[in-house]
Parts: structure tokens; C-alpha cells; sequence
């Protein structure tokens, strides 16, 4: 019968976001400083440093998806709006998540000495966003790009402002929702003509 763990992903997890949100890089022996876990559990739980970061990078992924998804499986403008606000409730119930996937650069989570299947796990999710998002836009007569701008892109600037010394402030919605309806008006304006 094996040890319990004495820490969890999530503590980890969130070290490195707030940490990377400050400095482009982290090593296994500033991931046990910050955290309290040692070197050696870091590398029996998660085999590499790069193995580790790509699991926060999936861990954070994964939440998304469960927050965002759902929502394009409708069509029109108020559901892509909603999806918009995700990113800013993603950003304010669960802010060490969101530092990682929305203000962390992907090439610092994932980096070429991923293992294989955590490699082939976010090339599954990123494949089944980037559908879902062409079939919505699809759907709704939206053009893609604006539309990723709208739901994804300028929401993640907005709340990366913010990260990691404050808490996203209120005015941080409405001003999401009016940017998606700005720039998704202006796909349908376009449209028209």
C-alpha cells in the first residue's frame, strides 16, 4: 500500500500561475521551494518539468471546455456572447486556471519534451474547440477569426490586465459583453453588404 499524497495538482498548479504570470520560466527546484513539495515527488508524480506544465496546461483546458463548450451548440449572437463572459467568470472563480490557459503563453506550458499522451490529451481538446467554434460560426454566420476574437481572444486580454496582483474587477463583464456585441455586429453589418 502506497504513501497518501502529501500535496495536490492544485497546489501545484497554482504556484506555477501565479508564478509564470511574473517570470517566463520555472525549474522543478522552484516549483519545490514555492510549493513545500520535494524535487522527487515532483518527479514521481509528473516525470518531468515539462510533463508538469503541460499538465497545469490541460488541467486548465479541461475547465474551460466544461465552462464553454455546451454554449456552441447553440447558434446566434447571445450564446457567443455568453461563451465571452466565461472567459471572465473562468477568470474570477477560478483565477489560477485562467492565469495559466489566458495569460500564460501555450509554448511555456508545453513544450517539446511533453510525453506523448498528455501531447495527443491537448491536441484532442484544442481539435474539439476549434470545431466547435468553426461549426458555431458556421451556423450563426459569423466570420471565424471575429468570431474568436469576440469569445476568446479580447475577453483573455481583458482579464490578463489584471492578473496576478488584483482581482478582476466588476466592470469587467459588461465591458466583454460589449465588445463580443461590437465585434460580432460588425460581422453581421458586414454581412449585409
Amino acid at each position: 500500500m502506497g504513501r497518501k499524497p502529501e500535496f495536490t495538482d492544485e497546489h501545484v498548479f497554482g504556484w506555477l500561475a501565479h508564478h509564470l504570470t511574473k517570470e517566463p520560466s520555472a525549474t522543478v527546484q522552484q516549483v519545490s521551494q514555492g510549493t513545500g513539495v520535494s524535487v522527487g515527488s515532483i518527479y514521481h508524480r509528473y516525470g518531468s518539468m515539462d510533463n508538469l506544465l503541460a499538465e497545469a496546461w490541460l488541467w486548465a483546458v479541461q475547465a474551460y471546455h466544461e465552462r464553454s463548450l455546451w454554449i456552441f451548440k447553440r447558434a446566434g449572437q447571445r450564446p457567443a456572447v455568453r461563451a465571452a463572459l466565461q472567459v471572465v467568470g473562468m477568470a474570477t472563480d477560478e483565477p489560477d486556471k485562467a492565469m495559466i490557459l489566458f495569460c500564460i503563453p501555450k509554448r511555456v506550458m508545453v513544450r517539446a519534451g511533453v510525453s506523448d499522451a498528455l501531447l495527443a490529451q491537448i491536441e484532442t481538446l484544442e481539435t474539439e474547440w476549434e470545431t466547435a467554434v468553426a461549426e458555431f460560426a458556421e451556423r450563426s454566420g459569423f466570420q471565424k477569426d471575429r468570431l474568436r476574437l469576440a469569445v476568446r481572444d479580447v475577453p483573455q486580454a481583458m482579464v490578463c490586465r489584471h492578473f496576478p496582483h488584483e482581482a478582476i474587477p466588476e466592470e469587467t463583464g459588461p465591458l466583454v459583453r460589449e465588445c463580443a456585441v461590437a465585434l460580432l455586429g460588425a460581422v453581421a453589418n458586414e454581412q449585409e453588404d
